[in-house]
């Protein structure tokens, strides 16, 4: 029987293209998984790489679905703001 996975409510998609990953894409995408685990959301929040966003001058960029919200030129330091923002939209979490 095959194990039944609770979906995310929230996918934050971190760009992994060359041009991302050179601005510290992975470093964005582990900030924002530290942020999770402090609010303790991984039941809700997911954070992936994504597949080049095609903004190479614009980046690293961050996508959250499915509200589709880009951000761009993201540095490591503004991860938890990013997060912080995401949850201003989810009432019951950020009231736990």
């Amino acid at each position: 029987m095959a194990k039944k996975y609770q979906k995310s409510l929230w996918t934050i998609l971190v760009c992994d293209g060359d041009s991302c990953r050179e601005h510290k894409s992975k470093k964005v995408a582990k900030r924002l998984k530290e942020a999770v685990k402090t609010h303790q959301l991984e039941q809700s929040v997911a954070v992936r790489k994504g597949d080049c966003m095609k903004h190479c001058k614009r980046g690293p960029i961050v996508r959250i679905q499915p509200a589709n919200i880009e951000y761009e030129r993201v540095k490591p330091k503004e991860a938890a703001a990013i997060l912080d923002a995401l949850l201003a939209q989810i009432p019951e979490a950020a009231d736990d």
